[in-house]
């Protein structure tokens, strides 16, 4: 279910509010999948993602562009977008343009804005243009210049108290929360309960409303030479595991990459003759692509399997034990020739396929046995005329005598051979439950 601002302010006292960075697709659906309630698409993009310096270097156009795959991927999370500096300091015309496109361009649910009563017309411009604005105190890095560095706000007295007028005034302006980074514990406390719209705490200690963290600092997708901030917690170190993969590739690389100078696909290539060379392509088995293993659970169960998007029926088992059997049912229904594999190849591919086989359950009625008592029943209902006599079967009719069915099987069987393949079946099923007249 979609999160909006109004649950978001409705969460404040009941639950802690989870809010995580993104900046492309992918880690957008990791976030939404596991139910993140805001997803920022914070300007520190600028340096985790593109390599500034600060967050003074990014602009609106590099923020839209992440918004934009960020939003593409999320059904579920409320998006805010981070409004880049200078796209709200200059004049609230500026302002709203610059919001508006990531409210119509971007799909972003609100904007975050940082400051308090310096952007107090910025704000309340916004509001009153229907965009929903999330706020920013204390440690605000587009200010760095001014706060000189990535400092600690409010830890005296009267910094403290300005934090609190400024939090008071986002409330009062109609802000649904706001963000507040690198304050002590006690003032953010004291802020979170003085104000009725959720606080969502970076460096702020626990007792505010919610948490934010960057997805690369939660995973731990930076390298060792990057110093963390104190309040950041790495849940995993996925950068030496990439790195260690990346390091796996380049080996398999070396042993397997094209020995050839040439491109592997040219006209001139003799593919057969290039195989055989000592630094030739090599030759390979291509098996093809098994997909979609189903179990039709009759008394006499078969098999259908997807072969390169192709859907074939196999007869029994055996086709999915024995290789030659396989390969001759590929060949008959979808005209593909397979390599010859090894036993313990055929077993690699076949293995996981019956492992996870679907099992289907025929609808009541589909046996033989069902299918053949029907058509019996139909044709001695449709055959038994009032008052027959036993000389009527000669013309393939049904006599009725001593609440029994007679005919001639013959009659019968021609007319409904087709159901089973094999003749024996029938009399073999139906020997033991009918009364036959064998003339």
């Amino acid at each position: 279910m979609k999160i909006t601002v109004p649950k978001i302010i409705g969460l404040k006292d009941k639950r802690v509010i989870s809010m995580m960075t993104a900046y492309d697709y992918p880690s957008s659906k990791a976030i939404s999948d596991a139910e993140i309630d805001i997803i920022l698409v914070g300007d520190s993009l600028a340096q985790v993602v593109l390599g500034y310096d600060d967050t003074l270097s990014v602009t609106v156009d590099e923020m839209l562009h992440h918004v934009k795959a960020v939003t593409r991927a999320n059904p579920n999370s409320l998006v805010v977008a981070d409004m880049p500096y200078m796209s709200y300091h200059v004049s609230e015309e500026e302002t709203i343009k610059n919001a508006a496109r990531f409210i119509q361009e971007g799909k972003a649910d609100a904007v975050k804005i940082e400051g308090g009563k310096k952007r107090e017309k910025m704000i309340k411009a916004l509001i009153n243009a229907e965009i929903p604005v999330m706020g920013h105190l204390g440690l605000t890095p587009q200010s760095k210049n001014i706060m000189g560095g990535y400092k600690v706000q409010g830890k005296t007295l009267e910094l403290a108290k300005e934090l609190l007028e400024d939090a008071i005034l986002l409330d009062s302006l109609g802000c649904f929360s706001f963000v507040l980074e690198g304050v002590p514990k006690v003032v953010a406390q004291t802020i979170t309960e003085k104000v009725s719209i959720p606080t969502i705490g970076i460096g702020a200690g626990v007792h505010v409303d919610g948490q934010v963290l960057v997805y690369h600092d939660l995973l731990g997708m930076k390298s060792k030479e990057y110093i963390d901030a104190k309040f950041v917690k790495r849940y995993d170190n996925q950068y030496e595991k990439v790195v260690e993969v990346m390091k796996k590739f380049k080996k398999d690389n070396k042993e397997y990459g094209y020995k050839c100078h040439e491109d592997p696909m040219c006209d001139h290539c003799d593919k057969k003759l290039c195989g055989t060379r000592k630094f030739g392509v090599g030759r390979q088995k291509i098996f093809p692509q098994l997909s979609g293993l189903q179990k039709i659970n009759l008394e006499e169960p078969y098999y259908f399997i997807n072969v390169d998007g192709d859907r074939i029926k196999l007869d029994n088992v055996d086709y999915l034990l024995q290789q030659r059997l396989f390969k001759r049912a590929i060949a008959k229904q979808i005209n593909k020739r397979v390599p010859d594999l090894t036993k313990k190849e055929f077993g690699e591919f076949m293995d996981p396929l019956m492992e996870t086989m679907e099992i289907i359950e025929p609808p009541a009625g589909s046996s033989k046995i069902e299918q053949l008592t029907d058509n019996l029943e139909e044709w001695c209902t449709d055959r038994t005329a009032e008052g027959s006599v036993k000389e009527d079967m000669i013309f393939g009719n049904v006599w009725n005598f001593e609440n029994h069915h007679h005919f001639i099987y013959t009659h019968f069987f021609h007319k409904f051979l087709f159901l089973l393949v094999y003749r024996h079946q029938i009399v073999k099923l139906f020997l033991p439950k009918t009364h036959l007249l064998l003339l």
